[in-house]
């Protein structure tokens, strides 16, 4: 087997890492960045063929511009392919070198990409993620699991709205945003949320904040319920389920569970 046939393997390989939207998505972004360098390529075509130097302007410096526009435009290329993968599968890709690619080529991003998934595909370190993300906000004494209900203490912090009265702002949606992305992969193992959680965690400013919320279209979880004393409460289908959450996203084992009363 020649060096391009390995080569052409691992373009097989990494292709069938990815999903045919990706690869959609992908390929669309690479037909696009080819098109503007080739708009540029024409026009440092015509810069070489007719070059101009006078007191007045050199277009030397006009060339130089549309090179490091061109190598911004690849820049640019790999960073969003970059940015779909973050946002379709909510993970971090750190560190990324967009200025190392010096060609138009989606394999050989997504090539980078994948070796810096630590050997896990997508789901699963987005899952990884998820369950990081939720854990450092949790503090063991503060989680408690009694029958189909799990609290947490100190979990979330409301403050009174200025100009609103009898209204409650969220101080800040990070925390929240990590637990509904906890629930949503609890509920359906997806990685990106349902409109009902995704709309919920927008509307930041509520008179209703501090009475249970019902989740219609989830079948384990079925209410939330927030405190003024920055607790929460979750509401599960069934005892297994509740142990089930609080073992796999709030850190309790076995001998925890036990310890609690369950």
């Amino acid at each position: 087997m020649n060096l391009l046939s390995k080569f052409e393997e691992v373009k097989i390989d990494i292709l069938e890492f990815i999903d045919a939207e990706d690869q959609t998505i992908c390929k669309g972004l690479e037909n696009e960045c080819i098109r503007a360098t080739e708009s540029v390529d024409s026009v440092l075509t015509l810069l070489d063929l007719n070059p101009f130097k006078n007191q007045y302007y050199n277009n030397w410096e006009l060339v130089k511009q549309l090179e490091s526009g061109k190598k911004g435009m690849i820049i640019k290329f790999a960073n969003d392919i970059k940015k779909h993968f973050e946002s379709k599968y909510n993970v971090t890709i750190f560190p990324f070198d967009a200025e190392g690619f010096k060609k138009i080529d989606y394999v050989e991003i997504v090539d980078d990409i994948i070796a810096r998934l630590g050997g896990f595909d997508f789901k699963e370190k987005a899952y990884l993620e998820i369950k990081k993300n939720i854990e450092k906000n949790i503090y063991l004494p503060h989680v408690n699991v009694k029958n189909i209900n799990i609290r947490i203490k100190s979990f979330i912090a409301f403050e009174p709205a200025i100009f609103k009265v009898g209204f409650w702002n969220l101080k800040s949606d990070r925390t929240l945003k990590e637990l509904f992305y906890a629930l949503e992969y609890f509920e359906s193992k997806s990685v990106t949320l349902r409109k009902e959680l995704d709309a919920f965690r927008f509307n930041n400013s509520r008179d209703d904040w501090f009475e249970p919320f019902i989740f219609e279209s989830m079948t384990k979880i079925r209410e939330i319920k927030f405190f003024k004393n920055n607790s929460i409460q979750l509401k599960f289908d069934s005892n297994a389920s509740a142990i089930e959450f609080a073992k796999t996203f709030l850190k309790y084992s076995e001998s925890v569970l036990v310890n609690s009363g369950v």
